[in-house]
């Protein structure tokens, strides 16, 4: 038999929230399969509709074997985040059979684009229905939308709030997503020590290695990044200086999952443990999850709590979410 070929390629977006548009693929193949991924944060719909329209015309009829490398060339040697997400949410459409989850995976809460009210009551609130639905973690991102002299004491308000919301058993991960500037983080780090985090994310570059050092020695907690990675090369440094301690692949910005999980090995060769970065649909998370179960770490996987009370249902995925942990239906495939 002879292998299939690309016959159709199409952008499926999905409304979620205000905030968050999950940005589908479907894969179609000449014998009649159609495969299912994922580009979320790959861009404005207008540019991510254009790549795709690109890639349809660029892959028709050529063999699932032979996308990868004409995605490469696609992308190019530039650093072109936006091209190469969607040739990642491609890639895991292509590698879908490859990578199916036996399940269950422990998840932690992702509460930050679910919070609407973004004050330390706001975030308490969403911290405590993902407590009381069985996360065992919970991460927010408090620094986001906010301005002002005072926006760093803002945001550590709203993670003590979290803390105090959802006790000392469970828990808690800061993303500050690069935002404050050093002199408004180091105000607050003696403070965010205080809240005994799982771990502290995108507190600044990974090539500030020296910085990333100060961080970790002042906030006494393990730091994560590295979401945007397509290469090990640029947390390399880091690693070997003990100033990141959580390596965050993302199967949609690595380029697929099968590149992603060479991250994450690479990333535990040099020490780091992995949890793959997933503020994403049902599609990617179904693969992310397959991605960290054969890595085997010990850690959860991101999963964003609350957008839409029946996230699963939006694209008909096989997801089920019990007790904090993703375990795979058998009603639907991806």
């Amino acid at each position: 038999m002879e292998p299939p070929l690309v016959r159709f390629l199409k952008l499926d977006p999905v409304r979620v929230s205000a905030r968050t548009t999950w940005l589908l693929l479907s894969l179609t193949t000449t014998d009649g399969t159609v495969r299912r991924g994922e580009c979320s944060d790959a861009g404005s719909l207008p540019s991510v509709a254009g790549w795709v329209d690109e890639l349809a015309s660029l892959l028709v009829s050529v063999p699932l074997a032979e996308v990868a490398e004409r995605l490469d060339r696609w992308v190019g040697a530039a650093d072109r985040f936006g091209r190469r997400t969607v040739a990642g949410g491609v890639l895991t459409a292509v590698e879908a059979d490859g990578w199916r989850a036996s399940g269950p995976v422990r998840l932690y809460a992702n509460i930050n684009r679910a919070t609407v009210t973004r004050t330390p009551d706001g975030f308490a609130e969403l911290a405590r229905r993902a407590v009381a639905d069985g996360f065992g973690w919970v991460k927010l991102a408090p620094f986001d939308g906010l301005t002002g002299a005072d926006r760093a004491r803002a945001g550590l308000d709203c993670a003590r709030a979290v803390r105090a919301e959802i006790g000392g058993s469970v828990g808690l991960m800061v993303d500050v997503h690069e935002l404050l500037d050093d002199g408004e983080l180091d105000t607050i780090l003696p403070a965010l020590a205080e809240l005994d985090l799982t771990w502290l994310e995108d507190a600044a570059e990974l090539h500030r290695v020296d910085r990333l050092a100060r961080i970790r020695e002042v906030v006494g907690c393990p730091l994560a990044g590295g979401e945007r990675l397509d290469s090990i090369a640029e947390a390399v440094p880091a690693l070997r200086a003990g100033a990141l301690d959580v390596v965050l692949p993302d199967i949609k910005h690595a380029g697929g999952p099968s590149r992603a999980f060479a991250l994450a090995t690479s990333a535990a060769r040099h020490g780091a443990e992995v949890s793959l970065h997933n503020p994403s649909g049902p599609v990617a998370t179904s693969t992310s999850a397959a991605v960290m179960e054969r890595t085997g770490s010990a850690l959860p996987l991101e999963f964003m709590f609350g957008e839409h009370p029946e996230r699963a249902e939006l694209v008909g995925s096989a997801e089920r979410i019990r007790d904090g942990s993703w375990t795979p239906t058998r009603k639907k495939r991806l």
